[in-house]
């Protein structure tokens, strides 16, 4: 390995580099999941912020599996088939695991959050008057 650059030689002899930019660590994903948390309206600060701190080491951690596999994976189905593998889990595979862990994180940190405010909100006042004719009492809302 030099810098970021990753040099692999299967046993087929068929040595290929991989070139390792931000994107490979999950730079991508975990500014797009923070923005998502961050953007997310009715929910508080702190479960944003555990959500950011509970999520983005799983995201980085995914992408460094993401790679461990894909390396193996070369040398049992060739190269070709290892980059349409990466593709694919790049492009779909990533989206669905951050839309997973959004999810996860709503059901867990953000409803309950919600949940409260929806249920206790305060009664509204109500006022007693004399009636001006009859001088009964009624009750009004404002």
């Amino acid at each position: 390995m030099e810098g970021s650059t990753l040099y692999y030689a299967p046993p087929s002899d068929q040595a290929f580099y991989v070139e390792l930019i931000p994107e490979c660590a999950g730079v991508v994903e975990i500014l797009i999941f923070v923005i998502m948390l961050t953007v997310f309206r009715g929910v508080g600060r702190e479960a944003k912020i555990k959500g950011a701190l509970i999520f983005v080491p799983v995201i980085f951690v995914e992408n460094i599996a993401r790679l461990a596999v894909l390396y193996p994976m070369s040398v049992w189905l060739g190269v070709d088939a290892m980059w349409s593998v990466h593709s694919i889990i790049w492009q779909y595979g990533q989206f669905a695991i951050l839309l997973l862990l959004f999810g996860i994180w709503y059901l867990t940190l953000a409803s309950p959050g919600i949940r409260e405010q929806l249920t206790h909100t305060p009664p509204l006042p109500r006022t007693s008057t004399k009636h001006p004719k009859c001088g009964k009492k009624t009750e009004k809302k404002p």
